[in-house]
């Protein structure tokens, strides 16, 4: 089973990790490149086909999906009145439901946790359990 990567995401007093694979990562990445195109100035962490299992590589991809999230997130913040006008959490989820916090399997549910959204986005199934890993924040806030 490949790696996830978990990222930390903080809004006022909200705190989430959201748990998503490389390849999920990528395809918001391109999203948001078509949707917005100020996005393109920013780089995407690169994959790697090799070694991506690694415990150092997959944390520090991980830390640079977290960097590449928050820069873009912010850009996108001052494009999108919706978020700057209401900047919380559920605000965020309903512009893009990529950020619904998705507890792995095992881990406690995050007190902060409410209810998933409805989206108009697939939802992504998973058909094995995931590994259970640390939800601490590891590298800054989002």
């Amino acid at each position: 089973m490949l790696p996830s990567s978990a990222v930390y995401i903080r809004i006022k007093d909200d705190e989430w990790n959201v748990y998503r694979r490389y390849t999920e990562f990528r395809s918001l990445h391109h999203k948001l490149q078509n949707k917005y195109p100020q996005v393109r100035a920013y780089n995407f962490p690169p994959k790697k086909a090799i070694g991506n299992k690694d415990a150092k590589f997959v944390e520090e991809r991980r830390k640079q999906l977290q960097n590449y999230l928050r820069n873009v997130m912010n850009k996108v913040i001052q494009i999108v009145p919706e978020f700057a006008t209401s900047p919380k959490k559920e605000t965020l989820i309903q512009l893009m439901p990529f950020f619904v916090d998705i507890t792995p399997s095992g881990e406690p549910p995050n007190k902060n946790s409410r209810p998933k959204v409805a989206s108009r986005f697939p939802k992504l199934s998973r058909s094995q359990p995931r590994e259970t890993r640390n939800v601490e924040p590891q590298s800054g806030d989002l």
